[in-house]
């Protein structure tokens, strides 16, 4: 039903959206606390330049990812002009809209830390607020994109759209650690990330439990139960059980738990590497269950 292309959307839409909403959140706490030159421009040291700087363009690159392969998609240039020039209220042209204004606010605010952008501090803060409030809105509507359609009842739950919010945010957490750790800003705020080593260890816990009931709730519908028997028993078990349970949920969370014990931010950065493909795993296996033949079918009935 939905191409390998869309899932990429729902990835790197999810991945660049929570990075932007965790250092955003961040950045507002950090602003006022940083020195600035006569014309506005910030002061920062070497590590603060390239944490902020680095973490909002790899927060901008997934973002970017994430719109390429809604243009592969759409195929289409004429598709896409009439997209964004005739805006009708549909989950893909709100979505569309809100990543095109997330792309200018990150690249924005990649480019103010990275090369000290002469802009006011209240200017800087009212740019984070607005990232703040977009990567939500992006985070959460690629699950309601997919609890929106029609035919696919194990898509139609809430609990889609809150799985996707969840994923999102721990995976923004995760790109922000390993970029962090590229350009060595790691020990420099190692006390920040093994913080967020706990924050991550409650997302990926509560993760685990709405995912859990999920894959109840879709037993007990009769239209979603043969997708749901598909992830747990079927051809997709494996990716499902070893793949995005044991790997991208289950390891990840201990190894964040093993690294706010052991204060290791090793630990941490292990975690994250399981956290991004657990990302990816969630969206290509709701994906690819629900577009198995019998599933069409039985959601053509409902």
């Amino acid at each position: 039903m939905l191409s390998t292309l869309v899932i990429g959307y729902l990835f790197f839409g999810g991945l660049g959206s929570g990075t932007c909403l965790v250092l955003s959140c961040l950045a507002l706490k950090s602003i006022a606390g940083i020195p600035r030159r006569a014309n506005g421009a910030l002061v920062a040291f070497e590590a603060n330049r390239l944490l902020f700087g680095c973490g909002f363009a790899a927060s901008f690159v997934a973002l970017t990812l994430g719109a390429v392969c809604l243009v592969l998609d759409l195929g289409r240039f004429e598709a896409i002009v009439h997209l964004l020039l005739n805006p009708a209220p549909t989950y893909i042209s709100v979505g569309a809209y809100a990543l095109s204004a997330l792309l200018l606010a990150v690249g924005a605010l990649s480019a103010a830390w990275l090369f000290h952008a002469p802009l006011p501090a209240l200017a800087l803060r009212i740019l984070s607020v607005l990232a703040i409030v977009i990567a939500a809105i992006v985070m959460l509507y690629t699950g309601l994109l997919l609890m929106g359609t029609e035919g696919v009842r194990l898509w139609n739950t809430a609990l889609v759209p809150c799985l996707f919010v969840l994923s999102s945010t721990s995976s923004g957490i995760a790109l922000l650690v390993l970029t962090a750790f590229i350009f060595g800003t790691i020990q420099p705020y190692r006390s920040f990330f093994l913080t967020l080593a706990k924050v991550d260890a409650l997302l990926i816990a509560v993760e685990l439990a709405v995912l859990a009931a999920f894959v109840v709730l879709s037993f007990l519908d009769q239209y979603a139960r043969v997708s749901a028997e598909q992830l747990v028993s079927g051809g997709l078990s494996l990716p499902f059980w070893i793949g995005l349970v044991c790997c991208g949920l289950a390891l990840p969370l201990a190894l964040e738990v093993l690294a706010t014990l052991q204060k290791s931010e090793r630990y941490a950065l292990a975690a994250s590497l399981g956290v991004v493909a657990g990302s990816f795993l969630l969206r290509w296996c709701l994906v690819a269950a629900a577009t198995h033949p019998l599933i069409s079918a039985a959601g053509a009935l409902s």
